[in-house]
């Protein structure tokens, strides 16, 4: 499974090389209808875009070493020779050395810095038939089709995750709203509690958590209804700043009742 993998990592390799150099590309190309007797499957084929200079090129990769002495010996390349302009033996440099290519072909290795062309192939007569042309058509629109489901299925996936991502917004956005009217509602209860505390009336509830602040200074100093002016400027910042009050309405009657007891001493 790893050669495999390597040899189809190379070839597409070399086909992004060859894209870079004005070239169209195929991978595991056939060379034309398998219902017609196996026409044979080529690792990478190029064709120059030019209308009027016609080259095909058939490139053959090689894994290993042992993979091309035995192409080679039993002559498996000479097949690919009658369906292109040239023919290239394509293989990681150090695998195949420049004097062991057979006659009539190229070669091409890929090292550190990428691809190099190390033997140029001899250029044959050749022109394209109907079979291999149909069999590039088709190739090439499955591989469109298959870039095409892939990039639907990504999309999908955008669209599932933004989805979700918008689902639960308005599930925190539905929240913070029933919240916030509970707040609100227990702002006004704190104004209406503290206007009747102070005797005196606050539009809003940072003009009476600023009053208590400063009345707490006042008692402090008097150590005087210290510990419940503290209690209701704590639960006045605590719904001034968005976190709510735990028990709310316990505490102001439990304050209320303390400063009813010390009012009335």
């Amino acid at each position: 499974m790893n050669r495999l993998t390597k040899g189809r990592e190379l070839a597409e390799s070399l086909a992004r090389f060859l894209q870079g150099g004005n070239w169209m590309t195929w991978t595991n190309q056939p060379l034309g209808s398998v219902l017609w007797g196996h026409p044979g499957i080529v690792d990478v084929m190029a064709i120059f875009k030019s209308y009027s200079n016609q080259a095909v090129r058939i490139y053959e990769v090689k894994r290993s070493r042992s993979d091309f002495l035995q192409d080679v010996t039993q002559g498996k390349y000479l097949k690919y020779m009658e369906h292109c302009n040239q023919l290239y033996f394509a293989a990681p440099a150090g695998v195949i050395s420049k004097s062991e290519v057979p006659e009539g072909c190229g070669l091409i290795t890929c090292g550190p810095s990428g691809w190099r062309s190390v033997k140029t192939a001899p250029r044959r007569d050749f022109e394209l038939s109907r079979d291999l042309m149909m069999a590039l058509l088709m190739k090439g629109y499955q591989n469109h089709f298959k870039e095409y489901r892939r990039l639907e299925a990504e999309r999908f996936q955008e669209y599932r995750g933004l989805r979700e991502a918008t689902y639960q917004f308005g599930l925190k956005l539905s929240r913070d709203i029933v919240e916030s009217r509970e707040y609100i509602e227990r702002a006004h209860k704190l104004i209406e509690e503290v206007n009747a505390l102070a005797g005196q009336e606050f539009l809003h509830v940072s003009d009476a958590v600023y009053w208590l602040r400063k009345e707490v200074e006042l008692l402090l100093g008097k150590r005087k209804y210290a510990e419940e002016a503290a209690g209701l400027v704590d639960i006045a910042l605590n719904l001034f700043e968005g976190r709510g009050a735990y028990r709310l309405d316990e505490k102001l009657h439990q304050i209320a009742e303390k400063l009813g007891e010390n009012k009335s001493v």
